[in-house]
C-alpha cells in the first residue's frame, strides 16, 4: 500500500494525513518537523556556556582586584607625599639644624601606622659645606614594608678652619 495513494503518509514515529505531509513539504518535512519539535538546548551547550561565562566573570573580578590595589597603593603614596610636606613644615633643613646623624619619629594625624626617619650625611669633606640629607616616610602595606623617600642637597658654603 502506498501511502501517497491512500492518503497517509508514513513517518518513523506515526503517519500523517498526505495532505498535512505535502504541506509541510513531503516527507523529509515530516521527518524535519519531528526532529525541531525538540527544543532546548543539550547538556554539552550548556556547561560550554556555563565555563566561558565562569571564565569572562573571572576575567572581570581579576580586573576589578587589580584596579583596588593600584588605588590603594596610589592612596598610600599620596598620604606619603603629605606627611613629607607636613614634615618640612614642621622641622625645616636650615643652618642650625644641619647634623649629621639620624632622626626619626611617629607621623601625626590620620591615617595611622606612618613614620618617618631623616639622616644627614656630607657629602664629600665636611668642611665643603655640601650635605645630603635623606627623608623617608614608611609603612607597612599588608605586610610589605614600603617607602617613600625624598633626598635633597643643602650647600652651606665651605667651612673656615
Amino acid at each position: 500500500m502506498d501511502g501517497w495513494k491512500d492518503g497517509w503518509v508514513g513517518g518513523v514515529g506515526g503517519a500523517l494525513p498526505a495532505a498535512e505531509a505535502v504541506r509541510l513539504g513531503g516527507m523529509h518535512a515530516c521527518m524535519r518537523s519531528r526532529r525541531m519539535s525538540r527544543t532546548g538546548f543539550t547538556l554539552v551547550e550548556v556547561i560550554l556556556a556555563i565555563a566561558i561565562a565562569s571564565t569572562a566573570l573571572l576575567a572581570l573580578l581579576v580586573a576589578a582586584t587589580k584596579c583596588l590595589r593600584v588605588a590603594r597603593v596610589a592612596k598610600n603614596y599620596e598620604n606619603a607625599r603629605h606627611f613629607l610636606e607636613r614634615l618640612e613644615a614642621a622641622h625645616p633643613i636650615g643652618e642650625d639644624d644641619i647634623a649629621q646623624g639620624e632622626s626619626s619619629g611617629e607621623c601625626e594625624g590620620p591615617p595611622e601606622g606612618y613614620a618617618w626617619t631623616r639622616s644627614v650625611e656630607p657629602v664629600g669633606e665636611e668642611r665643603d659645606g655640601l650635605y645630603r640629607v635623606r627623608t623617608r616616610i614608611h609603612w607597612s602595606d599588608r605586610g610589605s614594608n614600603t617607602f617613600e623617600q625624598v633626598t635633597t642637597y643643602v650647600y652651606l658654603g665651605e667651612k673656615e678652619e
